[in-house]
């Protein structure tokens, strides 16, 4: 259950598989950025002895760095597109005003 703090709340259910020989376990590093393998009696022992998961929201600036790793193409391809965009800006500023200042003279 997430914190009574936090404005959404989630009730989460987990599933206990044992897994296969030799399989490692990672987190993504995304929706979870640290986890353990461990027993289930040790889950318990950790948690009687107060060492109870942090729960807090990630700050702005830590989303969006996380989020340009996630998509990188894109982070790649936003210098050429906003060139584009800007020149793109322009010349139709300067397309406008001729035809504004032939328009007046008419």
């Amino acid at each position: 259950m997430t914190p009574e703090a936090e404005a959404k709340r989630y009730d989460t259910r987990f599933y206990l598989l044992p897994m296969p020989k030799g399989q490692v376990g990672i987190h993504d590093q995304y929706e979870t950025t640290s986890s353990f393998w461990a027993a289930p009696s040790r889950v318990l022992e950790r948690w009687m002895a107060g060492e109870a998961v942090d729960v807090h929201r990630d700050s702005p600036i830590t989303r969006l760095f996380r989020w340009s790793r996630r998509h990188k193409s894109f982070v790649a391809a936003s210098p050429g597109l906003l060139l584009a965009t800007l020149v793109g800006l322009a010349v139709g500023i300067v397309v406008v005003g001729y035809y504004l200042s032939v328009a007046l003279v008419y």
